[in-house]
């Protein structure tokens, strides 16, 4: 009778879930065309509509061995399939219908005065980088910073302050500032993921100025009734979606410019499953949902590199792993790892059921401390001598070793914390008392006698950016080849 109840429970819930999640999806997308609107559609469904994007960079626009991809081109795929009509981008067109922009000065609307701007949709915003840290512009007085050559405003702005040297292209910044010929370089938060600067060449980051902000959006042809229906489209798309948009062409250029050789090439073809192992396995980096899947923060990392590769990432029982997340540098196993850049960096914070303030670990002397079986065990043996650390395979385990007095206090994760706490009704009280003053860090380790694949995750390692494994993100990604428009709006 019981497990009958519950299954009824549990299904009359999904359905009120699915329920609620339909009716979010139908208030919030849903279009109201015009009847000009509508009529301009019907003329002009059998008609090219044709684009150029401007200035053609890496996140927005790129045709690589002709592969075309970038925001622009799925923003214009979102458009075409909403209103079936047929937008197509060409390079190096006198006056196409739709110009997408990065910056409102791309364009010198003095040539262009028949175009018409449509709503801003998107914006980036410019930092200034440099090999020092700066407190004000003042430290910038007179100092040479490359800049490119699009940003007429930003020189004009700030002109009197620093020395600029206009660059056609963001790749010759790399050059200019490894170099040591400018003493640094402005440029959006987006674009630097991709500069690749040395590791071995320091980069401190200021923000210029709060109204600072590239503006994303498109310039129109003399036609209102297009730019109305691109205002409306734009509109239509939420922040998150054109986060998911960024990043899936980050990662598309990562794929077409590793610059892998034609061994390490074949390499990938010949071993399509490669085994690895996944040290730590908790919620939200990497756990199974209902239905069995596999899904998280980490798992979605771990998507996005077998797409880059062309790979597919299997636990094996029975095969040696060749590569290792979750590695610390601490660990025994990394004396035969390659360890790359790491992936995730984290601070534990300090739980108690007693409402107290902790600003020193000292105060932990001597009582009962829980942690989980990684690095940090190690440093906080090192730093509470006196203290009985307990470590503990699961952060459920740690918990129910608090709430029942077996601890004292325990140390984990933030990020797992709030996810434990948040999905336990029965933690009642527990409360975050204090953090420790250390970063630790997740690095992928490789077997070393894996040579190719060694050099391989080498390259990966220094085109990838850690921007890809966002601690706010918990969707998966489970096929970023053929992506997913099914955001697109209901038309009305």
């Amino acid at each position: 009778m019981y497990k009958n109840t519950k299954i009824i429970v549990t299904t009359t819930v999904i359905i009120l879930l699915s329920t609620l999640v339909f009716l979010f999806f139908n208030s919030k997308t849903e279009i109201y065309l015009t009847k000009e609107e509508k009529q301009w559609i019907q003329e002009h469904k059998d008609k090219e509509i044709v684009a150029e994007s401007v200035p053609k960079n890496r996140i927005y626009y790129t045709n690589k061995n002709g592969k075309t991809f970038g925001v622009f081109k799925d923003v214009q795929e979102y458009i075409n399939q909403l209103y079936d009509i047929n937008i197509v981008m060409k390079d190096n067109v006198k006056e196409p219908d739709i110009f997408w922009s990065v910056e409102t000065d791309d364009i010198n609307l003095n040539n262009y005065k028949n175009y018409i701007k449509t709503k801003q949709y998107d914006l980036d915003t410019l930092k200034i980088y440099t090999s020092k840290e700066i407190n004000s512009l003042d430290d910038v007085k007179n100092k040479k910073i490359a800049v490119h050559k699009s940003f007429n405003k930003t020189q004009e702005t700030y002109g009197k302050y620093m020395n600029f040297i206009e660059v056609d292209d963001i790749n010759d910044i790399k050059k200019l500032y490894e170099n040591g010929e400018v003493f640094g370089f402005i440029l959006s938060s987006s674009a630097l993921k991709y500069l690749d600067i040395s590791q071995n060449k320091a980069v401190y980051s200021k923000d210029i100025s709060k109204e600072l902000k590239l503006q994303i959006l498109a310039y129109i042809k003399e036609d209102e009734i297009l730019k109305g229906l691109i205002d409306k489209a734009l509109s239509s798309i939420n922040l998150r979606k054109m986060n998911e948009i960024k990043t899936k062409n980050q990662i598309e250029y990562i794929k077409y410019n590793l610059g892998l050789s034609e061994e390490e090439k074949q390499w990938l073809q010949k071993h399509k499953e490669i085994p690895i192992k996944i040290n730590h396995k908790f919620k939200p980096y990497y756990y199974k949902n209902m239905l069995n899947k596999k899904i998280g923060i980490l798992n979605r990392y771990i998507s996005e590199l077998e797409y880059i590769l062309g790979v597919r990432f299997i636990e094996s029982k029975n095969q040696e792993p060749q590569l290792y997340f979750g590695v610390n540098k601490s660990d025994k196993e990394a004396s035969n790892l390659e360890i790359m850049k790491p992936y995730n960096s984290y601070k534990l914070c300090i739980f108690s059921k007693r409402e107290i303030v902790i600003d020193n670990l000292n105060q932990l002397e001597g009582y009962k401390i829980g942690v989980i079986e990684n690095s940090a065990e190690k440093y906080i043996k090192s730093k509470v001598l006196s203290s009985k650390v307990k470590k503990y395979n699961s952060y459920d385990e740690m918990v129910t070793a608090l709430e029942n007095n077996k601890i004292d206090y325990l140390l984990g994760d933030s990020t797992i914390m709030q996810y434990c706490i948040k999905e336990n009704d029965s933690i009642k009280k527990i409360f975050d008392v204090g953090v420790v003053d250390e970063i630790f860090y997740e690095y992928i380790g490789v077997n070393k006698d894996n040579k190719i694949l060694v050099n391989i995750m080498k390259k990966l390692d220094n085109n990838i950016n850690t921007d890809v494994l966002p601690k706010h993100n918990k969707n998966n990604v489970n096929n970023i080849d053929d992506f997913d428009y099914s955001f697109i709006m209901k038309i009305v």
